[in-house]
């Protein structure tokens, strides 16, 4: 798929790169649709940051008009996806073919709602800190129960408490 090289998301990746090359090396992979590749290079140059510019910039500029779902190209969702990102209108569908979200995937981000498919098997560290923002998990709580809480840390540093919307009722966290 062709790159599209404006936009301010565009000049953002651009900016964060240090050499070229690197920033060459993601565009390449974002262009043979190696979606997990570019993530893994974004997240070696960038940490936290990087990867949060990359989704930014597939979700909002990438096809623009159209939209762009770089989970649909994926099977876990990288560290670090929206890592500090602020879209007050964004929806995020982590769907069935997500089997992992990563550490630091939605950590302190400010989104309008996060939706897990309840084929997700794993979560990271902090995966789950939002800043604002609603998380609904299409299974049961107790199913979310048994899967995660005690198990995993993906609420460790949350800044507020975080509830769950899931398919019977809300889990508060």
């Amino acid at each position: 798929m062709e790159i599209k090289k404006e936009g301010a998301f565009y000049s953002s990746l651009f900016n964060w790169f240090g050499g070229r090359d690197r920033f060459d090396e993601v565009l390449y992979f974002v262009e043979h649709d190696d979606i997990s590749r570019a993530y893994e290079v974004a997240y070696e140059i960038g940490k936290t940051q990087m990867p949060r510019e990359l989704t930014m910039y597939l979700m909002k500029e990438h096809c623009s008009p159209l939209k762009y779902d770089p989970l649909l190209h994926m099977e876990s969702v990288p560290a670090c996806y929206l890592f500090e990102g602020v879209d007050k209108e964004l929806v995020v569908y982590v769907n069935d073919n997500i089997k992992e979200i990563k550490e630091n995937a939605f950590a302190y981000c400010s989104i309008k709602k996060l939706i897990i498919s309840k084929s997700v098997e794993s979560l990271g560290d902090n995966s789950l800190c939002l800043n604002d923002g609603e998380i609904c998990y299409e299974g049961t709580k107790q199913e979310f129960i048994s899967k995660f809480l005690g198990k995993t840390k993906c609420f460790f540093r949350s800044h507020k408490q975080q509830s769950v919307n899931c398919s019977d009722g809300v889990l508060i966290i």
